[in-house]
């Protein structure tokens, strides 16, 4: 192949075996570039166009990937708003904020153990936030009505089933330990939809599923986040000493939460 002016203009083409084809590289009238200098143009010039190719798929592909994220991001945007910065942060360093107890264990020295141990990471359960409306009782404290018990949480929502599975497992607890008053039972009903942050929405949930211990409404999430809570339901387990002894995620019956 060589080269040749394509027109007085100065334009030169490159002779192939598809035929000349005028490149389109301007030069001043009565210039001439070295031959050197014309390949190597014509080399970057046909780079070019091989890479602007490879460069548009890119544009494209990215293009695509970011449309898509942005609706998953739209789409999901109300419940990433669920997701608490402890629970997205133990879940990025696969940390968990605290351990679950061995459930349905037979062996008294590895619970003793266990909860010693829970004990030492003092993880404290932080106050009921003020702003929440209370069910069947009135406002608590594990400063004052909860002191020196045993509190077990249960973070529910009114329309999860997960969450009413569990409610006869917690009332069986409850019938259990009544006459020792060594536990108490509190709901946090945690909303997932907008309908469910109204309380009167979650008093007709606690008449409807014959619900006996105290709800508290956090329509904010405070709990939720302050403990770092990722799912429904959770049980929470509280020491006398308002200290987090255990979590756990999903439904439990009672036998192995006792």
């Amino acid at each position: 192949m060589g080269f040749q002016w394509c027109s007085p203009t100065s334009l030169f083409k490159l002779e192939s075996r598809d035929g000349s084809r005028c490149l389109g590289i301007p030069l001043g009238r009565g210039r001439v570039l070295p031959r050197s200098r014309q390949v190597r143009m014509m080399d970057q010039q046909e780079r070019g166009r091989e890479g602007w190719t490879r460069r548009r798929w890119l544009q494209v592909a990215n293009g695509i990937l970011g449309s898509v994220t942005l609706g998953l991001l739209v789409r999901f945007s109300s419940q990433l708003r669920l997701v608490s910065p402890k629970s997205a942060l133990s879940a990025l360093l696969g940390q968990n904020v605290v351990v679950a107890a061995p459930l349905g264990s037979d062996d008294t020295a590895a619970i003793r153990n266990y909860i010693e141990q829970a004990e030492m990471a003092d993880v404290r359960v932080p106050e009921f936030p003020s702003s929440g409306r209370w069910v069947n009782s009135q406002p608590l404290s594990f400063q004052t009505q909860l002191r020196n018990k045993l509190v077990l949480l249960d973070f529910w929502s009114t329309c999860c089933i997960n969450c009413i599975h569990v409610l006869p497992q917690l009332a069986k607890l409850e019938e259990k330990f009544a006459d020792s008053h060594a536990l108490a039972v509190v709901g946090v009903a945690s909303p997932k939809i907008t309908a469910e942050r109204s309380s009167e929405n979650v008093t007709e949930a606690v008449a409807r599923y014959q619900i006996h211990h105290p709800v508290l409404n956090d329509p904010e999430l405070e709990m939720w986040n302050d403990l770092g809570i990722a799912g429904w339901p959770t049980l929470v387990l509280v020491s006398p000493t308002g200290r987090v002894i255990s979590m756990w995620s999903g439904e439990r019956n009672a036998e192995d939460i006792e």
